[in-house]
């Protein structure tokens, strides 16, 4: 992924999340910028952090830790998902590593379980969100109006 690519993904994509795979032969490393990270969490899109790669590979570590942490500290641990990548069972970690490995990456001690567990679901809800609404607005209805009384605001009380 190119800074430029980084950019679109985070402005204008469709998208619900932006995946660093730290797997690959030549990982592409670019400075992370705030202006994108922010505009990406406003638009509730999600980063995935795959750790398989800075397992297997020394040479890869610095750059997945390095990455992970910038992207950590602009996002303050917002909207990370922390996951393994594994292809073979050897490679995955207990929970209570995982936690460690996202200290490691820099995820606030407060956010660890976020990353490892509640993140996920609200990354589908949030996709599941988009995906089945277009541009709709939520109206909430009082409870007398719905339930047929008309009655003005000052009787409520």
């Amino acid at each position: 992924m190119s800074e430029k690519m980084f950019q679109v993904a985070c402005s204008t994509l469709e998208i619900d999340l932006i995946t660093f795979d730290f797997s690959s032969p030549k990982p592409a490393f670019f400075p992370i910028k705030h202006g994108f990270v922010r505009q990406a969490l406003d638009r509730g899109i999600f980063f995935e952090i795959v750790y398989s790669g800075s397992i297997l590979d020394v040479n890869r570590r610095k750059q997945a830790i390095m990455t992970a942490q910038a992207i950590c500290r602009v996002s303050k641990g917002k909207n990370i998902i922390l996951t393994s990548g594994a292809d073979s069972e050897w490679i995955l970690r207990a929970p209570a590593d995982a936690m460690n490995l996202a200290g490691i990456f820099g995820i606030p001690p407060h956010q660890r379980k976020q990353a490892l567990q509640d993140n996920q679901r609200k990354l589908i809800e949030h996709a599941a969100s988009r995906k089945l609404t277009y541009r709709t607005a939520v109206a909430t209805i009082p409870e007398n109006i719905y339930n047929g009384e008309m009655k003005a605001d000052n009787d409520l009380q």
